[in-house]
């Protein structure tokens, strides 16, 4: 084999290299989206006024430790557990499931 068809067939691996990596990345990244729309869940408005607010924060359903779900369906969060951990997704988790994490 000569040098030249060596060199050659070096960079067309280093291309081939790079492109599956993007592709791994790809993939990745096309994951993650799914797992984050898993957790498109309902989440109840925003109280409109301070005194509002005041009274859910004493109901007694505002203090129980529960996960939030859709309506009408149970909890992904028993499923989704071993995201609690993750950096990415702990700030989701901590308002979306916290009774599955711990955090109350």
């Amino acid at each position: 084999m000569s040098f030249s068809f060596l060199l050659l067939s070096s960079v067309v691996l280093k291309r081939l290299s790079v492109l599956a990596l993007m592709e791994l990345v790809l993939l990745a990244l096309h994951a993650t989206r799914q797992q984050m729309n898993a957790f498109n869940l309902h989440q109840p408005p925003p109280a409109h006024h301070a005194s509002t607010k005041q009274r859910q924060d004493r109901s007694p359903t505002a203090l129980a430790c529960v996960d939030l779900a859709a309506p009408g369906m149970a909890s992904t969060c028993p499923s989704q557990r071993y995201l609690c951990t993750v950096p990415l997704y702990q700030a989701l988790m901590r308002q979306q499931c916290p009774k599955t994490c711990g955090y109350c």
